[in-house]
């Protein structure tokens, strides 16, 4: 086993733009709006693309080779329980929810840049019942009892399953989520998408899993930080550390790492001495029996691992 590098898939959805392209150079420096860097669905399943695994799909290297990967704490999956992305909403995303619990999506989001005036919606101003927020969604009045919150470079903000929730315009950020794509749109501003139609709205979907409620702001800002725990759920725990020359981590055999590589670029090294190079945009999924490694260089970059 070995850390192994993710092939993204890359979606171009109509608020997307070419800062992921500038940043990390996806897509050839294209038009993109997300960018999968490590999902075992079946509709969007990405490919290792180093070593010996490199064209073959993780799902079925996971599969063949599940307690090396899982580890301990990933006994209990079926499948591989999280999914990674890189999102460029250079225009505001939809106003939406999704379900909770375990085929539901919680997720967490990193805020790699924002321009000034970048916002975030969460939750409601006040509390408020589903007659309003339909009335609300149907004329066109729904950003007007949605609470929005300024963010910068380095904020991070936990996202439960059932928060009403968008990201405006201006932000790249790195989401870790829940195996799911289950959205539920509640408003769309009127957009069209590129056959001229309405985009498609699910509000009665959306109502039956919405907590109406004003939120708790769960966030913390680690740009500046060494070492932050960002996000920490049944589901996932999300640390944020920065490296300066090097770093030894340990996966105990207990899960799975997953590294997104903010910024920098340096080496993995592993088993004394063999070594995988990385640099800003990359992801890695470090199997569990891999145990002692090192982050050689220079970065910021987001651990992930099973709880």
């Amino acid at each position: 086993m070995y850390p192994i590098k993710t092939q993204p898939i890359f979606k171009d959805y109509l608020w997307g733009g070419t800062n992921l392209s500038k940043k990390y150079n996806k897509a050839n420096g294209g038009f993109l709006a997300e960018s999968w860097e490590l999902s075992c669905l079946e509709k969007a399943a990405v490919k290792a693309c180093n070593g010996s695994f490199k064209g073959q799909f993780l799902k079925d290297i996971i599969a063949e080779h599940k307690y090396q990967i899982m580890g301990k704490n990933g006994e209990e999956f079926k499948e591989f329980p999280l999914l990674f992305k890189f999102l460029d909403a250079n225009k505001d995303l939809s106003v939406q929810v999704h379900p909770e619990g375990e085929n539901g999506k919680t997720e967490m989001w990193y805020i790699v840049d924002a321009k000034e005036g970048g916002k975030i919606g969460f939750g409601f101003k006040k509390s408020v019942t589903k007659d309003e927020v339909e009335e609300a969604a149907k004329n066109g009045t729904l950003q007007d009892i949605i609470k929005y919150y300024d963010v910068k470079k380095g904020d991070c903000f936990f996202i439960r399953g059932g928060s009403v929730h968008c990201l405006c315009a201006g932000l790249i950020v790195a989401e870790i989520q829940q195996s799911s794509d289950t959205t539920y749109r509640l408003y769309d501003y009127n957009r069209r998408d590129k056959d001229g139609n309405l985009r498609e709205l699910h509000l009665d979907k959306a109502l039956e899993v919405a907590n109406l409620g004003v939120y708790e702001k769960a966030y913390c800002n680690a740009e500046n930080l060494e070492e932050c725990t960002v996000a920490e759920c049944e589901y996932f725990k999300v640390v944020k550390h920065s490296v300066h020359t090097e770093k030894t981590f340990d996966t105990e055999e207990k899960s799975f790492d997953v590294l997104m590589f903010l910024e920098g670029s340096g080496e993995i090294e592993y088993y004394d001495g063999q070594k995988e190079k990385f640099a800003a945009g990359d992801t890695f999924l470090i199997p569990a029996c891999l145990g002692k490694y090192k982050i050689l260089g220079s970065c910021d970059v987001l651990r992930c691992m099973l709880p």
